[in-house]
C-alpha cells in the first residue's frame, strides 16, 4: 500500500510529467508549469522537493495560514524573496 509521502511524490511527478511533449516535432517552449502547495504540513516540503527536482514545473509560490511559523521557514529554504499574508479575520 502507498503511504501519504510516496503518493505526494508520485502526484508530484505526475503532474510534471503531463507536461511533456508528446512528439519531437511540436514547438518547444520555454515555459513550465507553476505549482502553488496549499498547506505546509509535513507532506509539503516533500511535494515541494519533487517539483524542484523536474523540469517541467517550478514552484510558483505556497499558501499557509501560519506565515511567521512555517512561511517564513519555507520562503528561505525553497527561494522565495518573502512570506506575505493576506489573511483576514472577519
Amino acid at each position: 500500500m502507498m503511504n501519504r509521502r510516496q503518493f505526494t511524490q508520485l502526484s508530484a511527478m505526475a503532474v510534471a510529467g503531463s507536461q511533456v511533449k508528446a512528439s519531437a516535432s511540436q514547438q518547444e517552449s520555454s515555459q513550465r508549469l507553476g505549482i502553488a502547495p496549499v498547506g505546509l504540513g509535513s507532506i509539503a516540503g516533500v511535494f515541494m522537493d519533487a517539483v524542484g527536482k523536474t523540469s517541467n514545473a517550478r514552484l510558483a509560490g505556497f499558501v499557509t495560514g501560519h506565515p511567521v511559523e512555517k512561511g517564513q521557514r519555507f520562503a528561505a529554504q525553497y527561494g522565495f524573496l518573502r512570506a506575505r499574508s493576506t489573511r483576514t479575520r472577519a
